[in-house]
């Protein structure tokens, strides 16, 4: 791994993961940076895999195919440790069968208050001892468990059909880097063509979330604040109005991140949580502030980094303007997108 004008450095890796369908991951772990240790020494995904399709070492999806300029592109994907402790337990370094207890239900699952929890994991849907399934219909019966007028605590029910076609509407399929797959973001993809529907109070979700990302506009008097309000009714971008008039927040264009609801005011937490992706909240009167919060798109990284994929092509062309759009695009989306991990 090296990076432009900096030591080049080796990481062993640590271990190997993933399969004959798409390819083989490699992990290594970082302890420190040009001599600085780190407080954490995390797992990171390198840039590069063995990929299965192409027989040769290329770029996984989500992965910037720019040169490496910064240590979050050069380093590649920073792993949690929840990703170790579930996963790596068994499937990380061989351990020595004398002192271990082999696999067990909680090696992977966690202890049994963990059940109590909801939310969608990657188990969900699959099994990940198993290859995934190609069948649509299992797949929309995992959805309609949630999201299905039947559902006493229903999830966002689809106002366009609600029994069939979650799938190829939600998740369509594409090809990313060479690699086919289901588009996991589970979002709404207005590049295709739906019947005109109008979406009903009752269709909306019945789940309060855990957390959120949220942006943030905060100001000290009730009349700029509700001023601020009608300027985004009209269509004025939060990101700027936010930069113009906002205290804390205004650097990131009132991006503040994912947000824990129990961490938040009691009046922020009640106004954060009846909000759709997307959507802006009413004026909230707090602790001697005036807030409107708006939450962010659910592909709103994704997005992001789509834009900085055309950047990398418009690059080529030597078409330096049209990067600089890109990458002013790609930060009013997500104004965190280029901040270093280390």
């Amino acid at each position: 791994m090296e990076l432009p004008g900096r030591f080049s450095r080796e990481a062993p890796v640590e271990a190997v993961v993933g399969g004959r369908r798409q390819g083989l991951s490699f992990l290594a772990r970082i302890s420190n940076i040009d001599g600085e240790r780190l407080e954490r020494s995390p797992l990171v995904e390198i840039r590069l895999l063995l990929g299965a399709h192409q027989q040769r070492l290329v770029m996984p999806p989500g992965f910037t195919p720019l040169r490496a300029a910064s240590y979050e592109a050069v380093l590649g994907r920073v792993l949690g440790t929840r990703f170790e402790q579930k996963c790596l337990t068994c499937h990380g370094i061989p351990r020595n069968a004398a002192n271990e207890r082999g696999v067990q239900c909680e090696s992977c699952h966690g202890p049994g208050q963990a059940h109590c929890r909801k939310g969608l994991t990657c188990t969900t849907c699959h099994n990940p001892h198993r290859d995934a399934k190609e069948n649509d219909a299992a797949y929309t019966r995992a959805c309609r468990n949630c999201h299905g007028v039947s559902s006493a605590n229903h999830a966002e029910i689809c106002p366009v059909n609600q029994n069939d076609g979650c799938i190829g509407c939600h998740m369509p399929k594409q090809v990313v880097n060479g690699f086919p797959m289901a588009d996991h973001w589970i979002r709404v993809h207005p590049e295709l063509p739906a019947p005109p529907h109008k979406p009903t109070p009752t269709l909306r979700t019945c789940v309060v979330p855990v957390s959120e990302f949220l942006s943030v506009i905060s100001v000290t008097d009730e009349r700029t604040a509700n001023d601020i309000l009608r300027q985004l009714e009209s269509g004025t971008a939060f990101f700027d109005l936010a930069r113009k008039h906002s205290t804390a927040s205004a650097p990131n264009g009132g991006y503040i991140g994912e947000a824990p609801l129990a961490d938040l005011d009691t009046v922020l937490a009640a106004g954060a949580k009846g909000l759709r992706y997307g959507e802006t909240s009413r004026v909230l009167s707090t602790s001697g502030k005036f807030m409107i919060l708006a939450r962010m798109p659910v592909d709103f990284r994704y997005r992001a980094l789509e834009l900085e994929r055309e950047a990398g092509g418009l690059r080529t062309k030597g078409d330096l303007r049209g990067v600089l759009e890109k990458y002013q695009a790609a930060i009013r989306l997500y104004p965190l997108f280029f901040a270093r991990l280390f």
